[in-house]
């Protein structure tokens, strides 16, 4: 799911991770989650594949946009270019 914080998806792409993510066992929602800016939002919480703690993706509360995992990121601009290199 750090796809989210690190890539860009399509549209299409982004939408079939969140299908997939309802599959993974032992999700929970946190209400109350702030990204790595300290941003408010809904989390969607999991244990760790290192069995230390757990992974808390964090959402806009009225848009769903992905906002950044709480305590370590978050996505403060998204640019979409049409070459390699630029970065305006």
């Amino acid at each position: 799911m750090l796809f989210l914080a690190e890539s860009y998806l399509r549209p299409q792409s982004r939408a079939a991770l969140y299908e997939a993510a309802v599959a993974v066992p032992g999700l929970r929602t946190v209400e109350n989650a702030t990204d790595g800016a300290n941003r408010p939002g809904i989390g969607i919480a999991w244990p760790s594949t290192t069995g230390e703690g757990e992974i808390v993706l964090v959402f806009d509360a009225e848009t769903y946009a992905f906002l950044g995992v709480s305590g370590s990121s978050a996505v403060l601009a998204l640019t979409v270019v049409d070459e390699v290199g630029r970065t305006d």
